[in-house]
């Protein structure tokens, strides 16, 4: 007998020969068409490949065992037999044809046009699919699969199982009633189109990069975890459905939403890109809006717990609303950096409200009503058309502005059912006859105090004009920090008013009258701009018997306008033209004019900064005809409005931050 040692040996030989076998690959050339049944060769192969010339035609009719085998060129029609594909089978500038139900554990494809036609359930992952064509016709089940620049058309369903599947490049069309269902896929670079009652289920959420998705009829998308898309398109023409069960961002992304679509989500973030929403978006939380522009048409409507749209960076965002679209938020409805335009009957509503550093138009039948506070901080609000905004509480701050009207006849009005308040060189102005201001509060709360509204301030109580009631102004009327006043006719001819500096923080007036035996006082008034005007002291008409003289001490720097209100014996109150003058300790601040007079209606104004200006020109009646925001210059050239005629002379307000100017400016 041999020593165990050499016995030991010669077994470890022979397993390596024969492992050494096994691992040895077999080529067969396939030269004319040829069925298994006349090719006993492939009944049971290991590491095999066939090379199939153009043309050539393998048909798989009889029981086949294929392990770790590549199939090169020509068509293979899988009809019958027992097919076992076990590893990786590949396919490679092939025609596959699969007519009988296979379980293959793994069965790549490359550069392939493959149809199949009867049932495919992967039992391995790792699949690929490459620069394939791909056409579904029975149902093909994958445990998780990598597809990339491949057409695949979904007569029938088609799922994974796992969580690793990826798209890239390809273009899939789910055709009507065929379902895609996937485990926390990735799409990148690819186009899905979804026809008629087709459906993308995924259940573990979903992930859309550069990737344009076409929901057509009824076909719907839903993911029950966290999705997120970037750079990519959603197209829903019809009634479809998208509902993402959490979270769901969506970044430089365009969402198109049909009449009759929805889009639904516990939490939408949306940043760059935009929305055009003409059916249904909600949210159980939040819809958060960055640098978005966002258009709602028809009966379109969004519903969640919160609602805000902000710039993004330097970038705007924008909201336009018309037909009866609305936004609901059982909390707040903010703006920051935001041109919002509502028209028709659109509707915003909420528990509150603001808009900052940004424009609010509403014109037609439009509304917006919160059940508490909304505050225009820094930013032009205008109310045109039979428009309505309702709150429990307005706040005008930090050189904010309300325009009530546009002059088009119609019935615009801001409601405070309780307190008003107008901050920081702030105003609302309000046009036309039947425009109006109404708080149950009858008062404006200003820095310095409470100021009380009259029943006749504006245009009530006249011949043809509206019932006056406590609380409520008609234009043309003017609210600011000095109250509540409707417009009034200033006189150019009689009083003559000159202001010149006497030191560094005085001004001296003079002024004459021709009409002074009329007269029975005169009052010195002084703005610092947005049209807020402080009596400094009454002058007896018999005081003087020529030029009338005041001197203004200790006056507060900047750009100061000075007018002359005269008291006649019949009690009517007329004004003078507007002096404006600049402060001598303020010099090197300052907000100035030129051209003045101006031809041509070109008008230049130079402040001392770049920071945000709101420019406001109104009639010698208080009437606002023109209002414009600028930043980021220290000279702007401006223009007249067109409907102004030569000779006439209006008042240009400048108004940043820390200043503001008047100037009476004369157009020849």
């Amino acid at each position: 007998m041999r020593p165990l040692s050499t016995r030991l040996v010669a077994v470890l030989l022979l397993v390596a020969f024969s492992q050494a076998v096994s691992a040895q690959t077999t080529t067969y050339p396939i030269t004319a068409s040829v069925s298994t049944s006349a090719f006993p060769a492939i009944s049971s192969c290991t590491n095999c490949i066939f090379n199939l010339s153009p043309g050539v035609v393998l048909t798989v009719n009889s029981n086949v065992s294929c392990t770790n085998c590549t199939f090169n060129g020509g068509t293979v029609i899988m009809n019958s037999g027992s097919i076992a594909l076990k590893l990786p089978v590949s396919f490679d500038n092939d025609t596959v044809i699969i007519n009988t139900s296979i379980n293959p554990q793994s069965m790549n494809f490359s550069g392939d046009s493959v149809a199949i036609n009867a049932k495919v359930n992967y039992s391995l992952g790792g699949t690929t699919i490459s620069n394939s064509h791909i056409s579904v016709n029975g149902q093909l089940s994958f445990s998780s699969a990598t597809l990339t620049n491949d057409s695949i058309h979904l007569n029938a369903d088609m799922s994974f199982s796992n969580a690793t599947d990826a798209f890239s490049g390809d273009h899939v069309d789910v055709a009507n009633g065929v379902t895609l269902s996937t485990e926390a896929a990735t799409y990148t670079n690819s186009v899905f189109a979804f026809n008629g009652n087709a459906q993308l289920k995924d259940a573990n959420g979903l992930t859309s990069t550069g990737t344009s998705w076409y929901l057509n009829q009824t076909s719907s998308i839903t993911s029950n975890s966290s999705t997120s898309f970037t750079s990519s398109t959603v197209v829903m023409t019809g009634t479809n459905s998208f509902s993402a069960s959490n979270a769901l961002p969506v970044t430089n992304s365009d969402i198109t939403i049909d009449a009759g679509s929805s889009l639904t989500a516990s939490s939408l973030t949306v940043t760059g890109g935009a929305i055009d929403n003409g059916g249904t978006l909600k949210s159980s939380n939040a819809v958060t809006l960055t640098g978005d522009t966002l258009s709602m048409s028809g009966t379109s409507t969004i519903s969640a717990s919160s609602f805000s749209a902000s710039n993004n960076g330097s970038i705007n965002g924008s909201v336009t609303m018309s037909g009866t679209s609305s936004i609901t938020s059982s909390n707040a409805v903010t703006f920051s950096g935001t041109n919002v335009n509502m028209s028709g009957s659109s509707t915003m509503t909420g528990s509150s409200g603001s808009a900052a550093t940004d424009t609010l138009s509403m014109s037609g039948n439009a509304s917006i009503t919160v059940t508490n506070n909304f505050a225009v901080n820094g930013s032009d609000a205008s109310l045109g058309g039979n428009s309505v905004l309702s709150a429990g509480s307005v706040t005008v701050e930090n050189t904010g502005f309300i325009l009530i009207g546009d002059n088009s006849g119609g019935n615009a009005h801001l409601l405070s059912r309780n307190q008003l308040q107008v901050l920081d060189h702030s105003s609302i102005s309000i046009d036309g006859h039947n425009n109006y201001f109404q708080t149950n509060a009858n008062s404006i709360q200003t820095a310095s105090g409470n100021v009380p509204i009259t029943s006749t301030t504006g245009s009530c109580g006249g011949s043809g004009e509206n019932s006056c009631a406590m609380g409520k102004v008609y234009g043309c009327a003017t609210m600011n920090s000095g109250g509540a006043a409707g417009c009034v006719s200033l006189a150019l001819a009689d009083v003559s008013l000159t202001a010149k500096l006497a030191g560094a923080d005085a001004v001296n007036l003079s002024w004459t009258d021709a009409r002074s035996n009329t007269a029975v006082n005169y009052l010195v008034q002084r703005s610092a701009g947005n049209n807020e005007w402080t009596t400094l002291t009454t002058i007896d008409a018999n005081a003087y018997t020529d030029d009338y003289q005041f001197e203004d001490r200790n006056t507060p720097a900047g750009t100061l306008g000075y007018r002359i209100a005269r008291t006649d014996r019949d009690g009517d109150t007329e004004y003078s033209t507007i002096s404006g003058i600049t402060t001598s300790n303020a010099r090197n601040n300052t907000i100035s004019l030129f051209p003045n007079p101006v031809s041509g209606r070109t008008f230049y104004l130079t402040v001392p900064n770049t920071n945000r200006l709101v420019l406001n020109v109104y009639t010698l009646t208080g009437q606002l005809i023109m209002r414009t925001t600028l930043q980021g210059q220290t000279q702007y050239p401006l223009q007249l409005p067109s409907q102004l005629s030569p000779g006439a002379t209006v008042v240009v307000q400048a108004i940043q931050a820390d200043q503001s100017a008047s100037f009476p400016l004369l157009l020849r």
